[in-house]
Parts: C-alpha cells; structure tokens; sequence
C-alpha cells in the first residue's frame, strides 16, 4: 500500500493542477452588482484587479501597479468572438494602439506573433509575444523577446444564459524596460482596454453583418 502513495499523490497534483477555477456564472465573475448592470447597459467597464477569478496565474497581483483588467458583454456566441481574436493577423485593422502584427511559427499549443504597437503615450515598441489559445473560453499570451521587459495577460470568453451573448474579459500587464511612471502605464492601459473590447465587439458585429449578406 505504502509503495503506491506516491503514484496517488502524483494523480491527485495532476487533477488538481489541470483543473482552473470556474465561476458558477459571468455576474459571479465581475463581483460586483453597480458594475454587472454597467455591462448589461451596454457600457465597458474597468474591473478591479485582484479578484481571484481575473487572474490566470500565480503572482499576477503582483503585476498590478503596471496592468488593468476590462469587459464588455457582446452580442454573439462564444465562437464568434473566438473567431475574431483567432484572426491574429488581423488585430491591427480594428485596434487602433496595434499597429502591425505577424505570426512567425505556429506549434500544436501555441503561436509567436511579432507586434508593433503603439500606446498613448509610450513610444512605439516592437516584441515577440506568445499566443497560448485554451479553447473555447480562453487565451493567455506573454512575452517571447523584443522590446518589452514584460508583457502580459489574458482574453476570456464566457456565454451568458442561452449562449447568445458572452462576456468578455480582458487583461494586459506590460513592463516597458525603459523608465515610465506606473500611473502613466496604468492610465494608458485603462484607455486602450476599453477601447480594444469595443473594437472586438464591432469587429464581430461587422462580420456577422458580412456573413449574412453572403
């Protein structure tokens, strides 16, 4: 018996590693009532960082001083807005801080894509980030080499009721490796999230549109 604890303890890490965290619902998520119906009015809204569910690693909170965290709820399924961030390539025509983007290889559990990207007032940086799609509900990238010390983060995507609709969820923690005030990066990241989900949302919008005309 003795000679199989080991075996036992190894099985139960592996399901107690590979199993993430999951909301009972979207509203759990954003915890918080004021801002639940912000985002049933249609608006994007800032989250507040730390909450257990918005991060997707150990020690993300520690990047707090140099992140922000952003949703939206989009009229479409889950899939749609998958496609549309999927669609790599294509990020630059419809955000406007992204200003070209690459994909150098492709691996069976992730993608390196050169970006440039331009935001507020930051000078404009190129770098190698790692796209790592966890399909359906959600995508991690970080940085592979480039320009920035760090870069950081995560979309995820979660159907509400009937799954014609989803949340969106946004998070991006960067390091430039140059001095920038943290309350200059932060102010910078709180503008551009907002602004990318709602390109997202008009990006899916638009091809949906598209898709019927066809």
């Amino acid at each position: 018996m003795n000679a199989l604890l080991p075996s036992l303890f190894v099985v139960a890490a592996l399901f107690a590693t590979s199993s993430p965290t999951i909301a009972k619902s979207p509203e759990e998520t954003v915890g918080d009532k004021i801002l639940w119906k912000e985002l049933n009015d249609g608006k994007v809204v800032v989250l507040p960082l730390g909450l257990p569910l918005l991060s997707s690693e150990p020690g993300d909170d520690e990047d707090d001083f140099h992140a922000a965290c952003a949703a939206i709820i989009i009229e479409a399924p889950v899939k749609a807005v998958w496609d549309v961030i999927a669609d790599k390539e294509a990020a630059p025509d419809y955000i406007e801080s992204l200003q070209s983007a690459k994909i150098l290889e492709e691996h069976p559990d992730y993608v390196l894509i050169e970006q440039v990207m331009k935001l507020g007032p930051l000078p404009k940086v190129t770098y190698v980030v790692k796209h790592m799609p966890l399909p359906p509900h959600e995508v991690k990238f970080e940085r592979h080499s480039g320009d920035l010390e760090s870069i950081k983060g995560f979309w995820k995507f979660m159907p509400i009721g009937d799954g014609s609709k989803c949340l969106v969820i946004y998070r991006l923690s960067l390091k430039p490796g140059f001095f920038v005030p943290n309350f200059v990066i932060k102010r910078s990241l709180k503008k551009s999230l907002p602004e990318a989900l709602e390109a997202v949302r008009d990006q899916v919008a638009a091809r949906a549109l598209a898709a019927k005309k066809n």
